[in-house]
């Protein structure tokens, strides 16, 4: 049990670095958004990072430049026993029937294999509030490549290259984890062009 959500704690999101006092309002919101993805995922989820301070952030080769990590308004999960396309499938079917919490971004990666989540935040993100993203690759030079997520089964592989490296066994294939459920897959915030993440 969680001091925060069914399944979160406070303590949970000081990683990599221990949340200011100035930014502990921001994570009971963002645990809202975690608990929904593990709700989705039906297993455990790790946050793995939430805040970042600035001279961190900017040691980090591929983190964005306004990143909302180091106002402690995003995380990163990793829910190792859910593959990663099939809980972007749920979570696209959740935002198409509208029971989501409203989210700034949520972005799936295939290599990393983690989930980015984050609050709403009209100032940093504008019109990329509620923008769903799939970070398909990293180029040359260490950088993710984004897209928008519409459709998981023909963009997304069903474990992420994290997953399979932690040797998930061949159950993870069967259909009972690869489905999704009822309902569509859609989001009006998806948008053409080049993608933009906030990692």
């Amino acid at each position: 049990m969680g001091d925060l959500t069914k399944n979160f704690s406070a303590a949970e999101f000081d990683k990599p670095e221990p949340v200011p006092v100035e930014y502990r309002g921001n994570i009971p919101a963002l645990a809202d958004r975690c608990q929904w993805l593990r709700d989705l995922a039906g297993s455990i989820g790790e946050v793995t990072d939430t805040y970042r301070s600035a001279a961190h952030n900017a040691e980090i080769p591929n983190a964005a430049k306004s990143s909302q990590h180091m106002l402690a308004e995003a995380s990163d999960v990793e829910f190792t026993l859910c593959p990663i396309r099939t809980l972007a499938e749920r979570a696209l079917a959740s935002i198409a029937d509208g029971d989501n919490p409203p989210f700034g971004q949520l972005i799936f990666y295939s290599v990393r294999g983690h989930v980015h989540v984050s609050v709403p935040n009209a100032a940093l993100l504008g019109s990329r509030n509620g923008q769903v993203l799939h970070a398909y690759g990293i180029d040359g030079a260490g950088q993710d490549l984004f897209e928008p997520l519409i459709d998981p089964e023909t963009q997304m592989p069903l474990l992420s290259t994290a997953q399979k490296k932690r040797g998930l066994g061949s159950h993870y294939l069967s259909s009972s984890h690869s489905s999704a459920p009822s309902g569509g897959a859609g989001n009006a915030a998806h948008a053409g062009g080049k993608a933009h993440g906030q990692k």
